[in-house]
């Protein structure tokens, strides 16, 4: 089974973790602006992908293990 994070499943108490920290280090690392971020994610609009990562944010401030896969994706990415 595949795991997608630009098509995955929608709705209330669906885990969009990695989606979430996805939009966040576009946003973050990329500069991306929510508009073309909510197009490349398929996302209705550009407020939704603003809920998403201050999701993500409040999941980073409660979440250790959550914190730890995100510094070490932003090491990854970092040069």
């Amino acid at each position: 089974m595949t795991v997608s994070i630009i098509f995955p499943k929608r709705g209330r108490g669906v885990d969009n973790t990695g989606r979430g920290l996805a939009m966040k280090l576009c946003q973050g690392q990329g500069g991306m602006k929510l508009r073309k971020m909510a197009e490349l994610f398929n996302v209705g609009s550009d407020s939704a992908v603003s809920r998403s990562i201050t999701r993500t944010n409040e999941q980073l401030a409660s979440d250790g293990s959550i914190k730890r896969l995100y510094n070490c994706i932003f090491q990854d990415l970092t040069p």
